[in-house]
């Protein structure tokens, strides 16, 4: 018992010596990044479009999910990610009340064991971490903006590790295709058809 509390002690002061050191080169990239975001903003024009179909659409998945599931966390689940899906897909940005409603909800519905998990939210990241990587090597440019990292481990938690790595590998085969039709195109609003199709081809055996 001492000999853990020693450890523990010690893992605790390195960690805080770490954090000291760390937080004024966190704090000073955070503030760059948004100071340049601010620029961004700044030269930006008025976003007025809109999509009445579409966005109908992803809110009615809501009800197929439900009537198809019964799972009531998974289809408010579905509601707050249409949300998202469809904000990201007009306006490029994500409200942090919707991450955040999306994080709590997912841990609401969690029923697996936290290990099984945990293998499906790192099976699922693997692939867009992958590609993130390589573009960032190739060309210093993130392909995957960093709101889009807090959402995606919240649709994994819905996965099971068998095939929580497809469905992220079929959302990035289809941003791929649509990124020859358009520029810009969004993680989020293309994982979205993605995660409710899968859902529907689990609930019916097709995969």
């Amino acid at each position: 018992m001492v000999l853990w509390i020693g450890i523990y002690s010690i893992a605790l002061a390195v960690l805080g010596k770490l954090f000291a050191e760390h937080l004024p080169y966190v704090y000073q990239t955070i503030k760059i990044k948004v100071i340049e975001d601010n620029k961004l903003l700044e030269s930006e024009g008025v976003k007025t479009e809109s999509y009445p179909f579409v966005s109908v659409l992803m809110f009615m998945s809501v009800i197929l999910i439900y009537n198809l599931t019964d799972n009531l966390f998974l289809s408010v689940f579905v509601f707050a990610f249409a949300c998202v899906a469809y904000t990201d897909l007009v306006m490029r940005w994500v409200p942090d009340i919707l991450i955040y409603s999306m994080i709590w909800i997912s841990l609401l519905g969690f029923t697996k064991p936290i290990d099984e998990g945990l293998l499906s939210i790192a099976l699922f990241c693997l692939p867009a971490l992958v590609i993130y990587l390589v573009s960032y090597i190739r060309n210093r440019g993130k392909c995957i903006a960093s709101g889009d990292w807090y959402v995606i481990p919240t649709v994994g938690l819905w996965l099971s590790p068998d095939i929580a790595a497809t469905y992220m590998a079929v959302c990035i085969i289809l941003v791929a295709i649509t990124c020859r039709y358009t520029k810009d195109v969004p993680l989020l609003a293309c994982l979205f058809p993605v995660f409710v199709g899968g859902q529907l081809c689990e609930f019916y055996g097709v995969i």
